[in-house]
């Protein structure tokens, strides 16, 4: 890993350098390219200007001097005086040449080579402009940029005496730019690669910090987590993974306390059978003490099976394996007749169960699954309510949702523990002292089925006054039918 993380940065950074390099050997040419241009027409501007100083401090005249004698080396010294200044302004670097542009596009004197003549812009020149241009076909591969301005008009044939400026320098092709970086280049580019070997190395030994908490979390050790060093992705990673890891440690510990109370409420029931079992192979034993002992496995086996069926259907909600079936339901009614079904339960444990049922009409919602949240939270109050108190079941029915509120007046919940109540078997762990039978599922079933209905489940308990609330509010009117 470490070597190809080397490789992919080097090359990373190579490239970078490589289009920095093109990208800023291009810009260079273009303003190196304007600035001689520029340059060169300020040269230009300042040779015309020697060339017609000249020609008046001679007394040339232009009306009758033929371009041919002006030019030649036989003339007055104009012409070799004009291009010796010339080339003191216009520098080493740069040829001045005097020549003639005759209105048939030919040129006179000068020398030029023959790319440059080709090259020439006679229109410009003629209409006393000044011509600028790059010649790129010279014999030996030269490139260089050539100005032209016009002095002044010779004789009566509308000829005009120009001066030529043509600059040759290295520095003008991508190709010598790029020579002259290479050097830089290399040196970046070695800079480059010792960085990316530190830089790999660090962040490599980092990665292995994480990949060996990683292993060991995976081998068992719950407590492995990942040191965390500095603020970029990667520390933000290994919080990540330690937030994980924090996460598995505390759902291990929910499944241990999970197992040992499920242990614990299978374990109470069997020792009740098993020890009347053993009463009842001993025999000798009266009718009434006979029917009794059938009573108490009754119930202990009720209990096993409630339990059973429970963590069956609380493993089916988890995992999504039932199925959401809603058609047109009276709420208020249907909720009224469940309601009902407890009514002997709470008289046989003195307490008051009450039905309150607001709104009306038809929903769509699943009959089936609103019956389990009722009875459940009907059966988890009945449970924790002590007698002489009450029950109120509560529904409010709209066209957009159901809401279902229980009230007890049982012993009410810590605010603390309230965060907790729908996980599996706390509250049966913390209060079951109050009523110790039931499996410790019911809310946590709740809280499943609701979240499957897409709907929100919450407590109230108050510490001023006993009792608590659960409130579950369901849409209503959805898709007919759904498997989860």
């Amino acid at each position: 890993m470490r070597r190809r993380f080397f490789w992919s940065l080097l090359g990373a950074v190579a490239a970078t350098l490589l289009i920095v390099g093109v990208v800023g050997a291009l810009v260079t040419l273009s303003v190196v390219r304007a600035q001689t241009r520029t340059e060169m027409q300020r040269q230009i501007g300042q040779i015309v200007e020697l060339v017609q100083d000249a020609l008046v401090s001679d007394g040339v005249d232009l009306d009758t001097t033929r371009a041919r004698d002006l030019l030649s080396g036989e003339s007055p010294p104009t012409v070799r005086r004009v291009l010796f200044e010339a080339g003191r302004v216009a520098g080493p670097e740069a040829e001045v040449r005097l020549v003639a542009v005759t209105v048939d596009d030919r040129i006179v004197g000068g020398n030029l080579p023959a790319a440059v003549v080709r090259a020439f812009d006679y229109d410009s020149v003629l209409a006393g402009g000044t011509m600028t241009d790059r010649v790129t076909d010279l014999q030996g591969g030269a490139v260089v940029e050539v100005v032209a301005q016009s002095v002044a008009r010779i004789g009566q044939t509308g000829t005009i005496l120009a001066a030529v400026m043509i600059r040759q320098s290295d520095v003008l092709e991508v190709g010598s730019i790029l020579r002259q970086m290479v050097l830089p280049l290399l040196v970046a580019a070695g800079v480059a690669a010792v960085a990316a070997g530190r830089m790999s190395k660090w962040l490599v030994s980092r990665l292995a910090h994480l990949r060996q908490a990683a292993g060991e979390l995976a081998a068992g050790n719950t407590d492995a987590r990942a040191p965390i060093d500095g603020s970029d992705e990667i520390a933000e990673l290994a919080t990540s993974f330690n937030q994980m890891a924090d996460e598995m440690e505390a759902t291990r510990q929910r499944e241990r306390e999970f197992l040992m109370s499920v242990g614990h409420d299978l374990r109470t029931p069997l020792t009740t059978v098993s020890g009347y079992v053993e009463v009842l192979e001993e025999g000798n034993l009266e009718p009434e003490e006979i029917e009794r002992i059938a009573g108490v496995l009754d119930r202990e086996t009720g209990r096993l099976r409630r339990l059973i069926e429970d963590l069956m259907l609380l493993a089916r909600l988890e995992s999504r394996e039932f199925s959401i079936r809603r058609e047109p339901v009276d709420v208020v009614a249907h909720l009224g007749e469940t309601v009902e079904t407890y009514r002997t339960r709470a008289e046989a444990a003195h307490v008051t169960l009450r039905f309150d049922g607001s709104g009306g009409g038809t929903v769509e919602i699943d009959p089936d699954r609103l019956d389990q949240i009722t009875s459940n939270l009907i059966e988890n109050a009945l449970r924790y309510t002590p007698e002489t108190g009450q029950v109120t079941v509560r529904v409010a029915v709209d066209a957009s949702s159901v809401r279902l509120d229980v009230v007890d007046t049982g012993p009410g919940i810590h605010a603390e523990d309230l965060p907790h109540i729908f996980e599996k078997f706390y509250v049966a762990r913390k209060y079951r002292r109050v009523r110790p039978e039931g499996s410790g599922l019911g809310l946590s079933i709740v809280n499943e089925i609701v979240a499957a209905l897409n709907g929100t489940i919450a407590a109230r308990s108050d510490p001023d006054q006993p009792g608590t609330t659960i409130t579950v509010v369901l849409p209503a009117n959805g898709p007919r039918a759904s498997t989860m």
